[in-house]
């Protein structure tokens, strides 16, 4: 019996080694995918509180500062004194 028949009965395995092999590196490529666009859409969350945060502070700030300036009734400008 000729060698290259012990051979040829493992050509069909190693194939299918082959292809499972790139088929779980496609499986584990797609995940590292994933688990980096979940990082994205995490800190594109954490970024859109804080510019809301922000946004809310500045307008209670200004509110407040609006406030102050109708009950001591101060103008938006300053006045400067003539020389």
């Amino acid at each position: 019996m000729p060698t290259r028949s012990r051979f040829a009965r493992l050509r069909p395995c190693a194939g299918l080694i082959a292809t499972a092999t790139k088929s779980c590196l496609a499986l584990c490529q797609f995940l590292a995918f994933l688990f980096y666009r979940r990082e994205i859409v995490i800190r594109f969350d954490r970024v859109l509180v804080l510019l809301s945060v922000t946004a809310l502070l500045n307008i209670a700030v200004d509110a407040l500062s609006r406030t102050v300036r109708a009950r001591l009734r101060l103008g938006t400008r300053v006045a400067v004194a003539a020389p």
